[in-house]
């Protein structure tokens, strides 16, 4: 079984560097944030991977995300506002890609609206917390731990 994760946010490395960053003031949404991404909570993707272990679905290929896919900018400000920091400024694609790069500016603004339908499915798993506006909470007083280092 091939488990796809969407952006997987808890108190992982990436997770934790991008908060860094939003607390700092020094992210910028590159073209406003108007691309979706389909987020999943890290210890719902490792109950995936505990399924999919269990030979649920092999063979397949299925996505892992929560149940609800949400634009960029709304996950950036939805973190800023639960650290009681400034909302993330949006920037002109072009100018993000002078300091990011292009790859990395086009994989930041890919649209990516992914549906779990096949995971809950095949793995018979579904996410604990189905949408990342309910899963954040759950981690913020670990995440301000983290960031106070």
């Amino acid at each position: 079984c091939v488990i796809a994760p969407g952006f997987v946010y808890g108190t992982t490395g990436f997770f934790v560097e991008v908060t860094k960053l939003i607390k700092s003031g020094k992210f910028a949404l590159p073209g406003g944030g108007n691309n979706y991404w389909s987020p999943i909570y890290i210890e719902d993707l490792a109950a995936a991977y505990l399924s999919a272990l269990e030979g649920k679905a092999d063979g397949k290929a299925v996505l892992v995300v929560d149940d609800e896919p949400m634009l960029m900018r709304d996950i950036m400000y939805e973190i800023a506002d639960w650290i009681n920091v400034k909302r993330p400024r949006n920037v002109p694609k072009f100018v993000a890609s002078v300091f990011m790069g292009g790859a990395m500016v086009d994989g930041v603004t890919t649209s990516r609206r992914c549906k779990n339908d096949l995971a809950k499915q095949l793995l018979d798993w579904k996410p604990r917390y189905p949408t990342f506006k309910v899963g954040l909470p759950n981690i913020i007083e670990d995440l301000h731990e983290l960031l106070k280092r």
